[in-house]
């Protein structure tokens, strides 16, 4: 897989009582008070843009509040095995975006609190702070036009492995990301597997743990095939046989030739990204004015230079939603 770790967080994080598991265990306790959970759910927008992909990818969860009225948490996981130190700035740009659909889709204000939430597994201890205001060098009187938001991290590197909080599924998950870079990694996972076996019973945990197993064998290249087969036959007897071995070694083999074909095709592939990627532009922009001009006529010829201007390509499609829904011009230009 190109990125298992990517793949395997995403399949994690985007199951809703898991999510919910996360925000309670791993958010400050007076933010999850004012949190109704059972309300939870994920929302389908993302505000990661192209330039910061190669850093984070992103879960958006909507949340109502007790007392009334609803927040957003962004999950931004970090993609690298070091600590990035304009996090904060990152966030700046993901909660403007967020905030700039949300006027595009005619909410208005008051705007939502979006909570940010950086998830880091490297192995480096992560050291930089969460305040945005650290970024910025001014005077005393200048502060004040500085933004003051903080996000807050789960760093796994910060818990012993006792200390990793949440239902089954999620301590099992957050322990093999934990440890997944280190050097003899078989015994913390099994330990996670073994939490699954125990918890759901040899058969329940059998078919939860696919999942689990696909992410090892495609994230680290330390545990080799006697010792996996080995470690699941200790969890079972006979787990460990043919069936399991190949499907491990198939996976395996699957994340090589991939890694393979990409090497082959990434020179070629380079300079055409590019190109079709503005192609993808061009016509998402045209779009955006083929329905404005077609709901609002010669009034909305005046937006044309405005979405021309817009380069993000998810920004664009957020355009064309707005377009076809928002009452007025002016309603469509407050967006912008």
């Amino acid at each position: 897989m190109p990125n298992p770790h990517d793949a395997f967080f995403k399949e994690r994080l985007a199951n809703v009582e898991t999510a919910r598991d996360f925000v309670a265990n791993y958010l400050p306790s007076d933010v999850v008070e004012v949190f109704d959970l059972s309300t939870l759910a994920i929302s389908k927008d993302s505000f990661v843009d192209e330039e910061l992909r190669s850093h984070y990818s992103d879960l958006l969860y909507q949340v109502g509040l007790k007392g009334g009225g609803e927040a957003l948490i962004g999950l931004l996981f970090e993609h690298k095995s070091h600590p990035e130190g304009d996090v904060a700035f990152d966030l700046l740009r993901y909660k403007v975006q967020a905030w700039r659909l949300r006027r595009l889709q005619g909410k208005g204000l008051p705007l939502p609190p979006i909570v940010g939430v950086v998830f880091y597994h490297g192995c480096e201890r992560w050291q930089v702070s969460p305040e945005f205001g650290e970024l910025v060098a001014a005077p005393e009187a200048l502060r004040r036009y500085v933004p003051a938001f903080r996000y807050e991290l789960c760093d796994l590197s910060r818990y012993s492995d006792d200390e990793l909080k949440g239902e089954v599924g999620l301590r099992a998950a957050l322990l093999l990301m934990k440890h997944i870079f280190d050097d003899a990694p078989a015994a913390h996972v099994e330990k996670a597997l073994r939490l699954l076996f125990e918890a759901l019973g040899p058969k329940t945990g059998l078919e939860s743990i696919e999942a689990y197993l696909r992410y090892v064998v495609g994230a680290s290249d330390r545990l080799g095939a006697e010792e996996f087969k080995a470690l699941l036959d200790r969890l079972d007897p006979g787990l460990g046989g043919e069936m399991m071995l190949t499907l491990a070694e198939q996976w395996k083999n699957e994340g090589k030739n991939e890694g393979k074909i990409e090497g082959k095709i990434e020179g070629k592939i380079e300079g055409k990204i590019e190109g079709k990627i503005e192609g993808l532009r061009s016509g998402a922009r045209e779009d955006v004015n083929e329905v404005l001009e077609s709901r609002f006529g010669v009034f909305a010829r005046s937006l044309r230079a405005q979405v021309e201007a817009v380069e993000d390509l998810a920004l664009l499609k957020a355009l064309l939603r707005a377009a076809a829904t928002v009452g007025s011009v002016e309603e469509f230009r407050r967006g912008l």
